[in-house]
């Protein structure tokens, strides 16, 4: 891979992460998936607790992988950085 696409590939991802969390216009925290349960009903992270997947958004969680870098959002949110998605989430604990 050359330079020039290496650094059109790394714009590309920062142009993706602004805009995901700056039309949300939530706060969001770093954070890693630990544990992907219930075919992607439920999340747990790192350090941000165990959320609720909602309904909708439970098909693409389950596609989740342990160690994905993620955005944790007002705990309404949760963005995969890796594959640029987004699942509404509830705080469970």
């Amino acid at each position: 891979m050359t330079v020039g696409a290496k650094v059109r590939g790394l714009l590309s991802f920062l142009a993706a992460c602004l805009s995901l969390t700056a039309t949300a216009g939530l706060a969001c925290d770093e954070d890693s998936v630990d544990y992907i349960g219930a075919d992607g009903k439920v999340v747990v992270t790192a350090t941000s607790g165990t959320f609720r997947v909602d309904a909708g958004d439970e098909a693409v969680a389950a596609t989740w992988m342990p160690g994905a870098d993620i955005l944790v959002c007002d705990d309404q949110e949760i963005v995969n950085i890796d594959d640029r998605e987004t699942i509404a989430v509830t705080l469970i604990r």
